[in-house]
């Protein structure tokens, strides 16, 4: 800890068959991804993510349906 400030560490690299058998089940309320061979771990969406994901998708329907846009919005899980 030099200068009396934390170091962030630096998550050591694992497999995809390690992240899947570790992280990829796990219920604990956070989300993991496996970002070029390392965990990055992450809050859960909360209700006010889902707020934002709920009126994002009501738009885009609308925008959909006027001929607008084409193709499909799909959050992430």
């Amino acid at each position: 800890m030099p200068n009396g400030v934390p170091q962030k560490r630096t998550p050591k690299p694992i497999s995809w068959t390690e992240f899947r058998r570790r992280y990829l089940r796990r219920e604990d309320g956070f989300k993991y991804e496996w970002l070029n061979g390392r965990v990055a771990k992450s809050s859960a969406m909360d209700f006010t993510q889902f707020f934002i994901v709920k009126n994002l998708l009501a738009f885009f329907r609308q925008l959909s349906l006027l001929g607008k846009t084409s193709g499909e919005l799909i959050p992430e899980g």
